[in-house]
């Protein structure tokens, strides 16, 4: 897995000529200012070494590459032509992620010639690794042939969503590996009844990195409630269980809550121009039906890849969206139970995350589909498993499907 994924982070980020089209400019400007600066503010222009690099490569989407700006000083049509006139967007983060990425930033720049940057997005292969591993581990505990528990993982390193999400410096890079790694801990705990405390302690962390992250919290805490209300497991212990899960939710929620008071005081004194959207009824219905079918999607628009992104894409989605609403219909335990939590959450995570972004920012815009990325390992697991196992065990295909993905994930560029 570790192989799999340096390999295809890599390869990649060779391949990149422009920063991504989702906020990777800002996220350069994080990463460069930590730790010298705790956090950004509402309104703080971007940094000369992003502005730099993002105008001398462009933003995918946005801007084209200007080689005239990658040396000497910016001028103010430069700094007019980028998102926003230059001032960052990432303010809403708090800095663990960028804090963690500079770490091994460093180390990693012996692989990249001293680019700081292009470390930064070598360090997405770290989390994909350790995704990959869960997801194996996960895999051979639910009675998948060897074969597939090894196999199965490589269609989601060398998916679209990771290219999107780990090989570009993206807030969403450790996505993967938390959404894994909780999936892991759920289904080890109804089978053992060993590592329940786990689950709030990486809950913890994935929600102090990124608000989306407690969608993946959501589905794990809808399991065991159930396992305690139907007792599925003679190792699901009822208060235990009904304890780590309030941790689980409790204290990343309080987290965020934190950092939207120390951020509140600068609320109000950016002077970008913002559409501001008022929340509707029309809009919660159609953020419902949001991540549901675009579990495998990975961009926005299919047009920002290439056909073989395009393929990719579907095939990763049909396979994931037809395989785990088959498991949610079994009875087939545990796995039933987390396809059934993960279909719930799916439905309602559009709607409570529209209502949490007006509730803090004031005002409400269309959710991009990486949201829901935690919740792509559960799918995924469920999907194998039906394939594999449930009533259509016949299928043998599921390592040459995710064969294929992986293979594909090496010729996906950014333009068609």
């Amino acid at each position: 897995m570790v192989v799999a994924s340096f390999s295809f982070v890599g390869w990649n980020i060779s391949q990149h000529d422009t920063t991504s089209a989702a906020d990777e400019y800002v996220y350069i400007d994080y990463f460069d200012k930590v730790p010298d600066s705790f956090r950004l503010h509402n309104g703080e222009p971007t940094g000369n070494l992003a502005r730099q690099y993002a105008l001398c490569h462009g933003i995918r989407g946005y801007i084209d590459a200007n080689p005239a700006a990658c040396e000497g000083a910016l001028t103010d049509e430069h700094i007019a032509s980028l998102p926003f006139s230059g001032e960052t967007t990432a303010d809403i983060y708090t800095p663990t992620y960028f804090m963690i990425t500079k770490a091994f930033a460093y180390p990693l720049s012996i692989f990249t010639g001293g680019d700081l940057v292009n470390a930064a997005r070598l360090t997405g292969a770290l989390w994909l690794a350790g995704a990959g591993i869960f997801l194996s581990l996960t895999l051979s505990r639910l009675r998948v042939s060897r074969l597939t528990s090894v196999l199965a993982p490589l269609a989601i390193i060398g998916s679209v969503p990771a290219y999107t999400a780990n090989t570009y410096l993206s807030t969403d890079a450790p996505a993967l590996l938390i959404g894994s790694a909780l999936t892991f801990l759920a289904i080890r705990y109804f089978q053992t009844g060993r590592g329940l405390w786990w689950i709030p302690v990486i809950s913890v962390i994935g929600g102090s990195l990124k608000l989306q992250n407690l969608a993946i919290t959501g589905v794990v805490v809808l399991t065991l409630v159930s396992w305690v209300l139907f007792r599925s497991s003679p190792f699901v212990h009822r208060g235990k269980a009904v304890v780590a899960s309030a941790l689980a939710t409790v204290i990343p929620v309080a987290i965020q809550l934190i950092w939207t008071i120390i951020r509140a005081s600068d609320l109000g004194s950016s002077q970008r121009e913002i559409e501001h959207n008022q929340l509707g009824l029309s809009n919660i219905v159609s953020e419902v039906f949001k991540f549901l079918p675009t579990l495998g999607q990975g961009v926005e628009v299919l047009s920002l890849v290439n056909a073989a992104g395009i393929a990719s894409a579907c095939l990763l989605s049909v396979f994931v969206l037809s395989g785990f609403i088959g498991a949610a219909s079994t009875q087939t335990a545990p796995i039933s139970t987390v396809a059934r939590s993960s279909l719930f959450m799916l439905l309602v995570l559009g709607p409570l995350l529209a209502i949490a972004v007006a509730a803090t920012e004031g005002y409400y815009f269309e959710l991009p589909i990486r949201y829901a990325l935690t919740l792509l390992p559960p799918t995924f697991i469920a999907a194998a498993v039906f394939f594999e196992t449930g009533t259509a065990g016949r299928v043998r295909a599921v390592p040459v499907i995710c064969s294929l993905i992986f293979a594909l994930g090496f010729v996906i560029t950014g333009t068609p």
